[in-house]
């Protein structure tokens, strides 16, 4: 089982790439 930080690390990674498609995308509708 990995530890607890690379969990966090993973998460965090996800969530942040996640974040910025979302406004990249909105922009681009917005932009549309």
């Amino acid at each position: 089982v990995p530890e607890p930080m690379t969990w966090a690390m993973m998460i965090l990674g996800f969530g942040v790439v996640g974040a910025s498609m979302r406004r990249r995308s909105v922009r681009v509708s917005f932009a549309a």
